[in-house]
């Protein structure tokens, strides 16, 4: 049976958790914005600068964010690639949202782009449920086919040109980091009483 002061040491780990959990909030399962950025980086830091230009021809062009830091799922649901762009002809914009690694197809979406045109366009791309491990790779990949010409799509790389997971999203590439930290704590409070009663 624990003692006074035993009870009191496993009452003030309890408090510690407890307190905690005021300042951390525990995430969850949302939708984040990833902003395309000029050198082809996926980032959730902001809006970056310039433009990049979506090339005529076979190969899509990719924006490809870090790596995830653990095991995560994104489930199934609608991503949202807002688009500043310019077209000096009409064309079609295949659109898809990878896993990199295995190059794998979350989702995917084809828009028609009118000639002239320089607006932020929200698309949406139906995207299935899939599971990222440590150090793989979220891309946004994009192919531009022009009904005429070679002429390339302009991607202005502003606060208007990102994408928007859908709500399923744990919270990529760190899902639940905040729960982390709570059972860290947690057991290092139980440790510290452990070893408190032991030098008793």
């Amino acid at each position: 049976m624990m003692s006074v002061n035993d009870r009191k040491v496993f009452v003030m780990a309890l408090a510690l958790v407890a307190l905690m959990s005021i300042f951390v909030p525990v995430a969850s399962a949302e939708s984040q914005d990833w902003y395309l950025h000029n050198d082809l980086t996926l980032d959730k830091t902001g809006p970056g600068t310039g433009t990049k230009n979506v090339p005529v021809g076979t190969d899509s062009t990719a924006w490809t964010a870090g790596p995830a830091q653990c095991g995560l799922t994104i489930g199934a649901g609608t991503w949202t690639q807002s688009l500043d762009y310019a077209a000096t002809s009409a064309g079609t914009l295949y659109m898809g949202v990878y896993k990199e690694e295995g190059n794998i197809l979350v989702g995917f979406g084809s828009r028609i782009i009118l000639s002239g045109t320089h607006s932020i366009t929200p698309l949406e791309i139906t995207g299935i449920s899939v599971d990222f491990y440590t150090g793989q790779h979220l891309q946004s990949r994009m192919q531009w086919v022009p009904d005429s010409g070679t002429s390339a799509l302009v991607v202005t790389c502003e606060s208007g040109t990102k994408l928007t997971s859908p709500s399923t999203d744990p919270g990529y590439p760190v899902p639940e980091l905040s729960s982390l930290i709570l059972f860290s704590v947690g057991l290092l409070a139980l440790a510290g009483y452990v070893v408190y009663k032991k030098k008793r």
